[in-house]
Parts: structure tokens; sequence; C-alpha cells
């Protein structure tokens, strides 16, 4: 099956009645982070599962966003802008200590994340159409501190791509990452302040959260989902 917003949601597993999405009080701007695409991919059921095949899996805090590389889209095509999200890592779950000083230094993971494509202007050249989302937009959308779960891999592929302008340059050996379509979890402090008991205040940045079925909101605080994946063995 693979992964698209508009795709019907998979059944839950029979058990305890899950708690429903809140919806009261959101805060958090999520457009941003969506319409980019993830690819085709096969959802995963829950965030063990999810876990078991990310190389990365950190719990922290937004630090900021910072001018990502930008790259050709193909040649002679438009500007492929990004931006970098800082995340600062206070729970390591899975492969975070092992890169500690050296792909992830001072405890904070870089995420590239698309900034939307680039808009069409025909009073200009391509290579001078701008990107559909500012980096302000970003960091007004999330700002910092806001709570976040990430399921990372690194881009080792980014040196073949064909650089038009380097970005805010990072520390040597820095790793940029990506963050698999249902592995980038937020609290929203709105939801989070006016939910019912049965509510979860957890949101999904690309995907709606219960695209891979119920147990992806079976947690109702990252704390809860953190703790879940303690208790299915994951953690540092």
């Amino acid at each position: 099956m693979a992964g698209c917003a508009g795709s019907a949601e998979r059944p839950t597993a029979a058990g305890s009645a899950l708690p429903r999405v809140a919806t009261k009080g959101a805060t958090l701007d999520l457009s941003v982070l969506r319409g980019s695409g993830g690819g085709d991919y096969t959802p995963l059921d829950s965030p063990e599962a999810l876990a078991k095949v990310a190389p990365i899996v950190a719990a922290g805090v937004v630090d900021g966003f910072q001018p990502g590389p930008t790259f050709e889209s193909h040649k002679g095509g438009p500007p492929n802008y990004n931006v970098v999200l800082r995340v600062k890592v206070t729970q390591p779950i899975k492969g975070v200590k092992e890169r500690l000083g050296t792909s992830i230094p001072a405890g904070v993971i870089h995420i590239l994340l698309s900034q939307g494509g680039a808009y069409r202007d025909d009073s200009t050249s391509v290579v001078g159409w701008r990107p559909r989302r500012t980096i302000e937009e970003f960091r007004k959308a999330l700002p910092a501190g806001i709570s976040v779960l990430a399921f990372a891999w690194e881009r080792h592929d980014l040196h073949e791509l064909p650089l038009m302008d380097a970005g805010t340059q990072l520390r040597e050996g820095t790793a940029l990452l990506r963050v698999h379509p249902q592995g980038f979890i937020l609290e929203d402090p709105g939801l989070a302040a006016n939910r019912a008991p049965d509510e979860s205040a957890l949101v999904s940045g690309a995907e709606r959260l219960t695209f891979g079925g119920g147990e992806w909101i079976r947690s109702k605080t990252l704390a809860e989902m953190v703790e879940r994946l303690k208790r299915n063995g994951f953690g540092e």
C-alpha cells in the first residue's frame, strides 16, 4: 500500500478504546511541512514498527531553523530550496549516542525540509525563482521549544545533487537527516492545554497521525509515546 494523504485509514487493532484526536486550540501550522510529498512508501502500523527500521530515533525540542542547501531540481530547472530544522535532543532513543560529537554534534540533530518548491516568475530567469515558503514562515509555524519526536535517516546522497547554494555552513561532519513521512511527531501546546482526558495532543508533520492505523494515537502526549518505545525495548 503506497502512502498518500487521501488514502483510507487502516483499521485499528482490537483492544482498549483509542484516544480521539484533539481539535480544540491547535497552535501549530503544519501547512509548512506538507505538500512536498514523501514519495511512495508502505505505512507502518505503530511507532515501534517504525523505530525498528529507522537508524536514528530522538525526542527533543525545536531549537530553530536556518537556510539549507539549494539544489538544481533538474538541468535548467528551478531551484530546489530547503531549510534545516535544528532539534535539541533531550531523549536519545536509538542511534544517537554513537553519533554524538561526529554527525550529531552538541546533541543537536539537523533535519532537511523542503521549502515547497519555487514560485514561477516569468519576469526573471528560472534560477531567480523564489521559494514558496520563507524561513520566517517555518520559524513562526514551529517556534523554539516545541516538542518533537523524529524517526530519521542520514542523507548520504546530497553530494550527488547539483548544488546552487550551500546555505548556512554546518560543523564539519554534521549529517543532514531526512525524516520518514510518518516519523515527524509533534506535541501541539494548544491541543495539550485544551484536550479532554481521552484526547491526544499529538500531530504529524507530513501525514495524518492516524494514517498508519490507530496505534499511532494510542499515546496522548509525546512523553507517553517515548515511554511506549522504551517498553518495547528502545532507549539509550
